[in-house]
Order: structure tokens, then C-alpha cells, then sequence
């Protein structure tokens, strides 16, 4: 049996150009919320942190260096063009010697991958695809089932939002990384469907040509429900269980922690006075304090 890799997803605006600096800081604030900051994140006081030092010099080195101590094998980056706040540590890992990287590779997701106005046509073919190419190339990309370049594409929104909902235009532009990829020697991407509902996602694998089905989370249980990691696992059981059930690949996913706490616009503050602080779990479970 080959060997089980095991990736964690990539969400990078912890840095000093970030847009979501203001939230994250506020957000994290609270005294409560003090066990959720990354190793990187400093608390000032009771009720103020700053957590925006994701791209401090020799940080993207040390984030692998933790990574492969913990048994994983590689970052899925979703780099937007146009969009420095989000791609920043994505280059400086892109920057780092093979030898600081400990092992730890990469690879791409899909999904709005231009920031702003959107629009296929004129930024496919002379920025998008040739960057996409590139990281394939790249000796640490993370190839799956004979020589594939794995890729991870949240179809919905690389179809309606980069393409404007047309069909062809898509599947056009994955034809095109596909072609690129043997191009290069290698074997056609290996894509994976980010979509939880699998009665809707196992079909357009068959329409799309894509490969096998995973998620980008699992967070059931209301605005504010506290989800324990025994949910967590069911939930995620639920998930891979119903998709292997159906007769489809799937690529299963670990969600080690969740909680909805108001992150998203547009009204992500106030947040709920009374909020209870997440449930730790056991101590092995969290950084060291």
C-alpha cells in the first residue's frame, strides 16, 4: 500500500500587508481567545494581540520546519493574483532553498484566482496558466498517481466567478493545464473537487474530467455552536463515508478545529459577549503556552 500524504490547507493573511489585519487582531483580542494564536503571534495585553507576523524574515523556514515535525507533507496554497496580502508567504516559501523547506512541498487550489474585476480571457493565457505551469515544474509540487500534479479546484468559483459561468470556458482551461502538464513530462493534473455536497460534486467529475472529491471544511452547527473535536470527526467521517458510498474517490479531510465567531463580512463585529471560550481538548492538542 503507498504511503498515506497528509497536507494542511493554506489561509495566509497573518502578515503586514494583510486585509483582514484590523479583524484578526480584534477578533483574537479578547483574553479567552488568547490559546487560538499562532506561534507567531504576540499578545500585548489582556485584551489586544498581534498576530500579523506570518512573513517576519526566516518565519515561512520555520513553518515548514514545524510542518514536517508534525508528519505533514505538504501546503495547499491558493495564490489570487493581484492580491499581495494573501500570496505573500506563498512566495517567501517559493523563495526558500530546497534544503529549508525540510520536505515539505506544495500545491495549488483553484478557485478566484485574480483579485478584483474578474475575466478569463484576459489573464488566462499570459499570467494565470503560465504561473500554474510553473509551479508544476517545480521539483517540491506535490505529484500523486504516476506523475500527476495535484490540484485541488473549488470548481463553483473558478467556473462563475473567473469564467462567468460558462461551461466550455472551464473546461477549456483545464484542458489547457493539462496539456501544459504533459508538456512538461508530467502526468495530467490530478483534480480534486472541493464541494461538500457530493450528490451535486460526484457527477461533474464525469463533466469536468476531475478526478476525485474532498472539502475545504466541515462546520455544521449553528453561527455560534461550539464544535468539540468528537463533532469534528463525525462530521468528517460523514463526509468521506458518504462519498466513498457513492461510488466516488474522495480525498478525505481532518478538521482539527472550528468555530464560528463572526469572521466574515459584512458585519463581523461585535462579537457575542457571553461566547463561551472554545473547548481545548487535551493540552497535547494545542501550542505550548
Amino acid at each position: 500500500m503507498a504511503r498515506v500524504l497528509l497536507g494542511a490547507i493554506r489561509w495566509d493573511p497573518w502578515n503586514s500587508i494583510s486585509p483582514y489585519g484590523t479583524l484578526l487582531n480584534t477578533v483574537l483580542g479578547p483574553n479567552q481567545w488568547h490559546t487560538r494564536l499562532p506561534y507567531y503571534g504576540i499578545e500585548l495585553d489582556a485584551t489586544h494581540v498581534d498576530v500579523l507576523h506570518e512573513d517576519d524574515a526566516g518565519n515561512a523556514s520555520v513553518e515548514c520546519l514545524y510542518a514536517a515535525y508534525g508528519g505533514i507533507d505538504y501546503f495547499m496554497f491558493a495564490p489570487i493574483l493581484g492580491y499581495p496580502g494573501f500570496n505573500r508567504c506563498f512566495e517567501q516559501y517559493l523563495a526558500l532553498p530546497r534544503t529549508s523547506t525540510y520536505g515539505v512541498r506544495f500545491c495549488d487550489c483553484l478557485q478566484q484566482i485574480v483579485s478584483g474585476a474578474q475575466g478569463g480571457p484576459n489573464t488566462w493565457a499570459t499570467q494565470v496558466l503560465p504561473m500554474y505551469l510553473s509551479h508544476f515544474a517545480d521539483p517540491r509540487y506535490v505529484k500523486v498517481v504516476g506523475n500527476r500534479p495535484l490540484m485541488y479546484i473549488f470548481l463553483d468559483v473558478f467556473r462563475d466567478t473567473y469564467w462567468g459561468g460558462d461551461a466550455d470556458l472551464t473546461k477549456g482551461a483545464l484542458d489547457d493545464l493539462r496539456e501544459g502538464a504533459v508538456a512538461l513530462g508530467l502526468g495530467e493534473p490530478y483534480f480534486v473537487h472541493f464541494k461538500y455536497d457530493w450528490l451535486v460534486s460526484g457527477p461533474e467529475l464525469t463533466t469536468y474530467n476531475l478526478q476525485a472529491i474532498g472539502t475545504y471544511g466541515w462546520g455544521g452547527g449553528g453561527a455560534e455552536a461550539e464544535l468539540p473535536y468528537a463533532d469534528l470527526a463525525a462530521g468528517t467521517e460523514y463526509f468521506s463515508s458518504g462519498v466513498i458510498g457513492a461510488g466516488y474517490p474522495c480525498v478525505p479531510l481532518a478538521t482539527a478545529a472550528m468555530r464560528h465567531r463572526g469572521w466574515h463580512v459584512p458585519t463581523p463585529l461585535p462579537l457575542s459577549a457571553d461566547s463561551p471560550p472554545f473547548r481545548r481538548g487535551r493540552p497535547s492538542q494545542w501550542r505550548p503556552r
